[in-house]
């Protein structure tokens, strides 16, 4: 009998093996489900490859810490250097030095950005860049724009306003303190009007009303009772706000739980202080992007879909920070000063070979309500969008490669070959046959061919022992 198995979603994982050992990386199990012409509700698609955008010349020593578009201007934070790169060019131009060795948040402020990094803060007005000494700042390890306003962190929950239209001019009386409970503050956060105090424990609500010093007045009721302890993780779309819980979860300031059980246990032994996300939209498609730097892991979140893993040579993504400016997806890289173009279209990592590899649901008795009885396999077919193959280079006879474990996915067999198809052979079935027999077992697919996948659903011919 011919039966659907699930290769299409994304990765979920259990502590048992044998529950569920599903793994999705580099492959984007993007949701079709208002397609009735599709059965399963994700088709599997190559994620978002890299092209070569921009990079400092001469190299300078450092990675990427920040990357900012305002105005039309894009502002990248390179080891100690500030550059900006203008519309219709990829020229890095140098503006200053902003020393440190963390992640810089970076703010539109005017005409220029304000930083903050390391418990610095610097702004730059468009024509210079100056470090902020005004001797009432308590080092701001991170800062917000709210109104006009430039709101920085500072020391023991407390949290400074600068005078309107001026940066750098904080006074002493316009400092006030998350009170409602008495634990770190941990980064301060502008959406959508309104002033968020992330704590390790908590989250403070405050808005702008105009008077006081500072004239910001806590938002009654406006308690959230989720602190993070990661304060780069603070990330926001249009529609909401994400973070990395104080009880290593992911929810949005909604109250919408975005993370899995499976992601649930994996950030509770990462270490987690030094992620950091970002949000992006790609054709319509909201993405939160959570990296673990310090675990070597990158996870993404179509919101709304499942998670799937970005990596690059075996580890986290090479994408950082990200901005879209003129017109292009940018993203910063996590081990040198580049730039790069997310593009779905390119099918590389600015010339790196992509590896993609989808392990399935485990296919066992119990799916046909025979729960132990051993599963004879005789064909395992994919639906595929074929004839893909490029004209000329690597990926001109595309292949998939396909394996199995039959011990939850300690150990799989040796890959066997599938084609995709030439460039126009749109006809090509992509199939495995003699597949012998088991009690349980887990089919993968891997590619590294430059090349456009589309996977819409999977079927296995079997027949379940008595």
């Amino acid at each position: 009998m011919l039966v659907p198995i699930n290769f299409t979603g994304g990765t979920y994982q259990d502590r048992a093996k044998t529950l569920a050992s599903e793994l999705c990386v580099n492959f984007y199990p993007k949701l079709i489900d208002d397609n009735k012409d599709i059965k399963s509700k994700y088709v599997l698609q190559n994620w978002v490859g890299l092209k070569d955008f921009a990079s400092v010349t001469p190299p300078v020593a450092g990675v990427s810490r920040g990357l900012y578009e305002h105005k039309n201007v894009l502002y990248h934070v390179v080891g100690d250097y500030l550059y900006k790169i203008l519309t219709n060019t990829t020229t890095h131009i140098l503006i200053g030095i902003v020393q440190g060795f963390n992640p810089c948040i970076i703010r539109g402020f005017g005409n220029g950005i304000v930083i903050a990094s390391d418990g610095v803060a610097f702004y730059y007005s468009g024509s210079a860049l100056i470090k902020i000494t005004d001797v009432d700042l308590e080092n701001p390890k991170t800062l917000d724009v709210l109104n006009n306003q430039v709101i920085y962190q500072g020391n023991d929950g407390r949290f400074a306003v600068s005078v309107a239209g001026d940066a750098t001019d904080i006074p002493a009386l316009n400092y006030a303190t998350a009170e409602s409970n008495a634990d770190k503050l941990q980064r301060v956060f502008s959406y959508n009007q309104k002033l968020f105090l992330f704590g390790e424990k908590t989250t403070e609500t405050w808005w702008n009303s105009g008077t006081g010093s500072p004239p910001f007045d806590r938002v009654e009721g406006g308690i959230i009772q989720r602190g993070t302890p990661s304060p780069y993780s603070v990330a926001n779309n249009d529609n909401d706000v994400f973070f990395i819980t104080d009880d290593r979860q992911v929810y949005s300031l909604s109250g919408q739980k975005i993370s899995t059980k499976y992601l649930n246990r994996i950030i509770y032994d990462y270490y987690v202080e030094d992620a950091y996300g970002f949000c992006m939209t790609l054709e319509g498609q909201e993405f939160y992007v959570l990296t673990f730097p310090t675990e070597n892991k990158t996870y993404v979140c179509p919101l709304g879909g499942e998670w799937f893993e970005w990596s690059y040579n075996g580890g986290k993504a090479l994408v950082k920070d990200y901005a879209f400016f003129d017109g292009k997806h940018i993203g910063s890289s996590s081990i040198d000063g580049s730039l790069y173009e997310l593009d779905f279209d390119t099918y590389t990592d600015a010339g790196a070979t992509i590896i993609r590899t989808r392990d399935s649901q485990i296919i066992h008795g119990g799916l046909f309500g025979k729960d132990g009885k051993k599963i004879f396999a005789s064909r395992l077919e994919l639906i595929i969008e074929a004839g893909v193959g490029l004209t000329s280079g690597q990926g001109v006879d595309p292949e998939i490669m396909m394996s199995f474990s039959d011990n939850g996915g300690r150990t799989f067999s040796t890959p066997r070959r599938g084609k995709l198809g030439q460039s126009g052979q749109f006809t090509q079935r992509l199939e495995w046959h003699c597949l012998g027999s088991f009690v349980n077992r887990i089919f993968r697919l891997s590619i590294s061919d430059p090349v456009f996948v589309s996977i819409h659903s999977a079927v296995l011919d079997v027949e379940v022992g008595l």
